[in-house]
Formats: structure tokens, sequence, C-alpha cells
């Protein structure tokens, strides 16, 4: 039987367009392995990996989590199956540093809020507190 490619296969023609030259190279590989069920395993994560990019863009963080953590768990299914998954995995460490730092700029920006809740709060007592102290004398 010859070659698979996206002229004999449903899959793989709806694919070229929408993934990345990588990701179409491992769907041909696992295609003409005979292994299409891991193929379409490997489009759901790359969906995945898109949504969780899309979710950090719009600032929906938890959205965005929960998107990657699904990948994970699929490139683990993958990787049992001794699937290339080296770019995946490359796509998902890339969308946690992002999360990681919108997660770090977040924590830093509620500090901040807070410690300028703390400062006002001082400055109001302490005004009072000078307030009374001129009232005595």
């Amino acid at each position: 039987m010859g070659k698979i490619t996206s002229k004999n296969n449903d899959l793989l023609r709806d694919s070229k367009q929408t993934t990345s030259p990588k990701i179409y190279n491992l769907l041909l590989d696992l295609v003409n392995d005979g292994r299409e069920d891991l193929a379409e395993m490997v489009l759901k994560i790359d969906y995945l990996i898109e949504y969780a990019n899309k979710s950090i863009k719009a600032k929906d963080f938890e959205e965005a989590k929960e998107a990657i953590q699904k990948a994970e768990e699929r490139t683990k299914m993958l990787r049992r199956s001794n699937a290339d998954i080296e770019h995946l995995n490359y796509l998902i460490e890339g969308v946690n540093k992002k999360l990681k730092k919108w997660f770090l700029t977040s924590l830093a920006l509620i500090y901040i809020i807070i410690y300028f809740f703390y400062l006002c709060w001082n400055l109001c007592f302490y005004r009072r507190f000078y307030h009374l102290f001129l009232l005595n004398q």
C-alpha cells in the first residue's frame, strides 16, 4: 500500500490548513503507521493548547489552566503509546510559562493593593490619634 497523504485521507486533508507543519508531520507519521486514533488525539491536544493560549489572551486564567491540564493528561496517554510528542511538550511548556508569568503578575498586583490599603488605614489612624493629641493640649 502506498504512502497516505492529505490527498487520500480525510483527517490529514482537514488538518493540513489548520495545524502547524510540525504537528502535521506528526499526524502524517501516525496515520502512515496505522495509528489514526492517536492522530486524532494529537489534534485534540493541539486544539486544547490553542484554546489555552486564547484564554490567556482573554485573561481567563482558570480556563487556560484547565485546558492545559487536559492537554497534559492526553500527552501522557500518547507517551505510553511511544508517540513522538516532543513538539507538543514544547508547546505545553510555553503555555505554562505564560500562565506562571500572569499568575506572578496578578500576585504582585494584589500585594500592591493590599499594601496601599494598609498605608491608607494607618494614615487615617494616625490622623485621628494626632487630632486627639492636639485636643488634649
